[in-house]
């Protein structure tokens, strides 16, 4: 027996919300930066500096709690754009600050922030119902390639080769991409992560369980969240943050903005 129209369309609609349903249960929720949100450059140790040009950050710098030299090639400034540091950095908070002690709460907050959304990156999964998209186990190397996928889950990873990675937002400006590095993140020199249908910076997550390095002329889009240090190199961009826990951010000339 044939359905009816009524049926057909009743059908078609319990089917559609049926999709809906999965694909709102296979993307990924939002990340809470919390307290380190308005950081650019955020370090446990140290934050580190070359001579010559400049580097320029848009957001705030902050060191919790701090090693012997928290900023070293630049000064010890509060509130203010300082050289070898320069563009619109908010503030400057270090652990160690005499001026203000409520300063060094900034600070520490956000080293507790940053601990919170590390783990739940890291934490991350895709529910055994969710066939599409499931996760996207990384091996290596990523070269030349496409994803649209919410979840990558990888050992070490490198992004290389003679062309870029792109995230496709598959026109969603929500779409969050993850990225659960095990051990280490590399960006070679000259690559870029490339966004492109609606896919935006903020909801972008690098998880990297002990340092990430961004080589020269490399640009890189989201947030970074290593355990341990983050390098980056002569001219690299970062249209995101840059955020380490337990050890220091070394830059050389380069340009980080918050998304």
């Amino acid at each position: 027996m044939m359905p009816s129209k009524a049926g057909a369309a009743a059908l078609a609609l319990l089917l559609l919300l049926a999709a809906a349903a999965q694909a709102d249960e296979c993307t990924q929720a939002p990340v809470d930066l919390g307290d380190a949100s308005e950081f650019a450059v955020l370090a446990g140790v140290g934050v580190t500096t070359g001579a010559g040009i400049a580097s320029q950050l848009t957001g705030d710098l902050g060191v919790f709690p701090g090693g012997p030299a928290p900023m070293t090639g630049m000064a010890l400034s509060m509130n203010a754009a300082i050289s070898p540091v320069t563009g619109t950095l908010s503030t400057i908070y270090l652990a160690d600050a005499p001026a203000d002690p409520a300063e060094r709460g900034v600070a520490e907050k956000g080293i507790d922030a940053l601990l919170f959304a590390f783990n739940d990156v890291k934490n991350r999964t895709v529910p055994l119902a969710c066939t599409t998209p499931a996760p996207q186990l990384v091996s290596g190397n990523i070269v030349a390639r496409r994803s649209t996928r919410p979840l990558h889950v990888a050992a070490g990873l490198s992004v290389t080769g003679g062309v870029d990675l792109y995230l496709d937002g598959n026109n969603d400006t929500s779409a969050v991409f993850i990225f659960q590095c095990a051990t280490t993140l590399l960006l070679t020199a000259g690559r870029s992560i490339v966004l492109t249908n609606g896919a935006n910076a903020k909801n972008i997550f690098w998880q990297v369980g002990s340092s990430a390095t961004l080589e020269t002329l490399s640009h890189l889009e989201g947030t970074v969240l290593a355990m341990q240090s983050v390098t980056v190199a002569l001219g690299a961009t970062v249209n995101g943050r840059v955020l380490a826990r337990l050890a220091s951010v070394t830059m050389d000339q380069v340009v980080i903005s918050l998304p």
